[in-house]
């Protein structure tokens, strides 16, 4: 880890380790960084990102349909003629 450019990840070579350097240029690697990690930074299969996915997907479907109103049906009422 203590030597410039050693790889974190091995499926990219987004992460690696910053040379010595000051700290306006560290703030600059990391602003640099993706938003989304690479599985292969932890170590896990590609497929464990789609599993993860599917995931997040099924719990935000289930608060919104948990949330949503319960709405009746019409019902029954005749007119009044």
């Amino acid at each position: 880890i203590l030597k410039d450019g050693y790889l974190f990840a091995s499926d990219c070579d987004t992460y690696f380790s910053p040379s010595d350097g000051s700290l306006e240029a560290v703030r600059e690697y990391v602003d640099g960084l993706p938003y989304d990690d690479s599985v292969g930074l932890f170590g896990l299969h590609a497929n464990a990102k789609i599993t993860f996915e599917r995931q997040e997907t099924n719990k935000l479907l289930d608060t919104v349909t948990s949330i949503q109103p319960a709405i009746g049906g019409g019902g029954g009422g005749g007119s009044e003629e």
